[in-house]
């Protein structure tokens, strides 16, 4: 089916125009082609991020437009296409920006939707991490237990008469097989670093990532040789609540009165990598805006 060619011109954006990326704001200038914006369907009001097919500077603008709403100032050319709706006329509707009258039942598109999107049980850090390693611990003789491993499934060195240390590669592809072998698995950055738990129920690990983001920072040990999480927290209903997440997620903490702690460099690189690692650099996980919405609703609410 042939589509009506769009009356209007595509417009443009000033270079310091921020677009919201998987990755986090982006100047407009700093656009490649490949990247990927989040983009709103007006009419079904989904959002989506959308690969960027060309980056063309606009050099015929003669003036630049300001459109000002309650929460943002908008600079665009006179022909930038701007979406917005009506108190009485609620579907979505679009001018060029130069055409858009000074009236104050403008609104802009606020409510979106993401696309359905599948509910998570669990969430398994060896899914979004390759950088650890994974101490596998048995109950049966040593010999025993080689036996039952799958002949290119060849562990990095034992540990004690316990049990194996395996590296990330060799454990994400006999997962299945080292688990039912197992009594328990740990993941750690080395062999002397303390082991910790890997798979977690999904409400409650994006409530610590929710919780990372608005009082989390992590740094290097002046005693250890270890990053340490903290979740910094004075107040004593959320304390409370994060007595019983960490006691839910297997993470043993420190605690002060002011914060919690754990050390583990696996997750200060996940953290890190994931929500950023400074306050001025925080940011939500790239895999935001696919989640379900009650899961953003957690992450969003640490609730």
């Amino acid at each position: 089916m042939a589509h009506p060619v769009s009356p209007l011109r595509p417009g443009g954006l000033t270079p310091e125009t921020e677009l919201l990326t998987p990755e986090g704001l982006c100047n407009a200038e700093d656009l490649c082609n490949s990247d990927r914006v989040y983009a709103l369907e007006p009419d079904s009001r989904l959002v989506n991020h959308k690969r960027v097919v060309a980056v063309e500077p606009v050099t015929d603008v003669d003036d630049v437009v300001s459109v000002e709403t309650r929460r943002a100032d908008l600079r665009v050319a006179p022909t930038y296409p701007v979406y917005y709706c009506m108190n009485a006329l609620p579907r979505p509707r679009v001018t060029s920006a130069h055409d858009l009258p000074d009236r104050f039942e403008h609104k802009s598109l606020n409510r979106w939707r993401s696309p359905q999107a599948r509910r998570l049980t669990t969430i398994d850090l060896t899914d979004l991490t390759h950088r650890y390693q994974t101490r596998v611990n048995y109950d049966c003789h040593g010999s025993t237990f080689r036996s039952q491993l799958p002949e290119e499934c060849e562990p990095t060195r034992d540990h004690g008469h316990g049990g194996y240390w395996f590296d990330a590669a060799t454990f994400k592809q006999f997962q299945e097989t080292l688990e039912s072998l197992a009594t328990t698995v740990e993941i750690c950055g080395g062999s002397n670093s303390r082991g910790r738990p890997y798979r977690f129920d999904a409400i409650d690990f994006l409530r610590l990532l929710g919780w990372f983001v608005t009082e989390g920072s992590v740094y290097w040990s002046n005693t250890r040789r270890t990053a340490e999480v903290k979740i910094a927290q004075e107040t004593p209903r959320y304390r409370r609540s994060l007595e019983r997440l960490f006691g839910r997620l297997g993470l043993a903490v420190s605690r002060s009165s002011r914060d919690f702690r754990f050390s583990s460099t696996v997750f200060r690189e996940l953290l890190e990598r994931l929500c950023g690692d400074a306050s001025d650099a925080k940011r939500l996980p790239w895999f935001t805006w696919e989640l379900y919405s009650g899961h953003q609703r957690v992450l969003l609410t640490h609730s």
